[in-house]
């Protein structure tokens, strides 16, 4: 009886041995197959996937996204873009220089407003430049002229500048314009005609002037440049230099002022400016 129960207990024990040995077999087997195997080592593209019914006719591929190019920097700068309707206008004018042999003493140096409105004369008539004897000669009789008719030839304002162009050249549609401004400056010139403006002359960013530049200045205004934000000048107070000479509107306009006769200076609250119809 006792052999038949310790037969018992040995086949119990084999059995359950069997057992956990089967199992811990069944472990190592699902271990070691998902290994890869050196063949099985490589990565594989999925194919791509068909969507079909999103765009009639042959089926769609969904495929992987192109990156997009890298954004072009961005420049920033300090100058602003010039206005849809920007202009420039820039008239034929004849240039004077009030100094023809470049000489820069009496009386040449008080010139400016002879030379100026000999400049309309000339354009008026369709004339260039005269040689500098000839030059030299007109701007002497207009001096000779306004010191008979005026009593005065140096600093002349412009109410006397228009009577000199009715009265010597014959001009009757020669006329001062009060109260004027930027825009009132660049319609005269957009109808075709230039526009003489008398100024502080010491008040005008001209390179060319001998500092501290003159008190009184006048100059004639033949265009403008609305890209740039200038006037374009013939500034008879140079040699050569002043044909074309540019101006910022705002220095241009802040310089401008009629002659004083009672000041003996510029008076810039006055903004004024000589034409010819």
């Amino acid at each position: 009886m006792r052999m038949h129960l310790s037969l018992v207990r040995a086949l119990s024990i084999g059995s359950f041995l069997g057992i956990a040995v089967a199992l811990l077999w069944m472990r190592v087997e699902a271990s070691t197959s998902s290994v890869p195997s050196p063949e099985s080592d490589v990565v594989v593209a999925p194919e791509p996937l068909a969507l079909s019914g999103l765009g009639g006719g042959d089926d769609e591929l969904l495929v992987e996204p192109v990156p997009l190019p890298a954004a072009r920097p961005v420049v920033i700068t300090n100058t602003p873009p010039a206005p849809p309707d920007a202009r420039v206008v820039r008239l034929r004018v004849p240039f004077v220089s009030q100094a023809p042999f470049r000489i820069w003493n009496l009386p040449y140096k008080e010139f400016c407003e002879e030379a100026s409105l000999l400049t309309l004369h000339l354009w008026k008539q369709g004339k260039p430049t005269p040689p500098a004897d000839a030059l030299d000669r007109a701007l002497k009789e207009l001096q000779a002229w306004e010191t008979e008719q005026l009593g005065t030839w140096e600093d002349t304002t412009a109410v006397q500048g228009v009577r000199l162009l009715r009265e010597y050249f014959g001009y009757a549609d020669a006329r001062v314009v009060e109260s004027v401004s930027i825009d009132r400056i660049k319609r005269e010139l957009d109808a075709g005609r230039p526009v003489v403006v008398p100024a502080a002359g010491r008040a005008l960013p001209n390179p060319y002037f001998q500092r501290p530049g003159p008190l009184y200045h006048m100059l004639v205004i033949i265009g403008y440049d609305d890209r740039a934000g200038e006037f374009i000048t013939n500034d008879v107070g140079t040699n050569t230099k002043g044909a074309g000479l540019r101006y910022r509107y705002d220095d241009l306009y802040r310089a401008m002022g009629d002659w004083s006769e009672d000041r003996h200076a510029p008076d810039t609250t006055r903004k004024v400016m000589i034409v010819l119809s």
